[in-house]
């Protein structure tokens, strides 16, 4: 659903910047080993999206590359928490963090919450993209050789308030995000599940998987059984 959003909004900006082309960038490929949760996934939403646009429309394009080569060519670079971002302010090539869902640990979007790139959809303007924070980038982008003591005294100064307050930093939770997906959500989930984000617990999958895993393991008792006699 979250996937199938961030196209809806690409599909519309696109028809209201005719001027620009709004490609997707697939983090990994269908076949390609990942650490990211559900990356290979990406493809087949996308060939969903194209194949429901209505006559006429222009379906979004997908480009392949080495990201530093696509991010020269590019004026804007959108993720919801991605290395590509860093990778683009690096490049000078402006860059928003797409906050439609909020801000949580799911997605690691809380490492650009104080960057001033976070944005939404619904009102992203590609001619004048979030403004990014100087000092956060300052703090946060660099070659962390060089800033070996900094850092270290950063971490040993959060190490003694913890030692002192061991209580759980509170969720940073500053809104739930886009206006649009959430009433999308509500719709199709309700208010709690959508609040809570239960929806992306994909609960059948994971009622089948233990199923098979239950049946497999009876049925190899009963093998072993079978070869003793």
């Amino acid at each position: 659903e979250e996937k199938l959003h961030i196209f809806a909004e690409l599909s519309r900006l696109a028809g209201v910047y005719s001027h620009l082309d709004f490609a997707v960038k697939l983090r990994v490929g269908p076949k390609d080993a990942t650490l990211h949760k559900g990356g290979q996934g990406t493809l087949d939403y996308l060939n969903e999206f194209n194949r429901g646009l209505p006559p006429g429309s222009k379906p979004l394009q997908l480009v392949d590359g080495a990201p530093r080569d696509l991010i020269a060519r590019s004026v804007l670079a959108l993720s919801v928490s991605s290395t590509a971002l860093v990778e683009a302010l690096a490049c000078g090539c402006p860059a928003m963090s797409i906050a439609d869902f909020g801000i949580d640990e799911d997605y690691g979007g809380s490492f650009f919450a104080a960057s001033g790139i976070s944005g939404l959809l619904e009102t992203l303007d590609p001619g004048n993209p979030p403004a990014l924070c100087p000092v956060w980038y300052e703090q946060n982008v660099g070659n962390p050789d060089a800033r070996f003591g900094e850092l270290t005294a950063r971490m040993g100064a959060m190490s003694a308030a913890h030692s002192a307050d061991p209580r759980p930093p509170p969720s940073i939770h500053p809104y739930y995000g886009s206006a649009t997906f959430y009433q999308c959500a509500v719709a199709k989930f309700g208010a709690r599940k959508a609040i809570s984000r239960r929806y992306r617990n994909r609960h059948g999958i994971v009622l089948a998987k233990y199923v098979l895993n239950f049946v497999a393991k009876r049925f190899r008792s009963v093998f072993r059984l079978f070869h003793k006699h």
